[in-house]
């Protein structure tokens, strides 16, 4: 996500440049453009703001991908291991999780924000 926020504001000083945009309006165009919006205002005038932003939107949105499929990746494996179906060390299913009451879901969250922060201070939370 890093890399994301560098070539963001990296290409918007690039763009504003360019294009003699003042920065936080090549800002604003940067991420309409990677977030694939496409909203046409501002859009580059010049020869070469346009072929910069072939080249920025093309690199631009396969890193935004990439960085939204790391953070879903990590995001389902975090569901799988609190629905309990996750695997040992050696390989073998486990159940050990759910024998501990963790039955993923809510449930799963609920356990392990007990754990950290103690059963009463999620009772509070819970029941108000």
């Amino acid at each position: 996500t890093l890399l994301c926020l560098l070539f963001v504001f990296g290409g918007a000083a690039i763009f504003a440049s360019v294009e003699k945009w003042d920065y936080l309006e090549a800002v604003y165009f940067c991420i309409v453009m990677l977030t694939t919006v496409g909203y046409g205002d501002p859009s580059p005038a010049t020869k070469a703001g346009k072929a910069l932003s072939c080249v920025f939107g093309f690199w631009g949105i396969g890193l935004i991908g990439s960085a939204v499929g790391i953070v879903g990746a990590a995001m389902a494996e975090a569901l799988h291991i609190l629905s309990g179906e996750h695997e040992q060390k050696n390989g073998t299913k486990t159940v050990a999780d759910q024998e501990r009451g963790v039955k993923g879901g809510w449930r799963g969250l609920l356990k392990l924000f007990e754990a950290r922060e103690g059963a009463s201070r999620a009772e509070k939370i819970i029941h108000g």
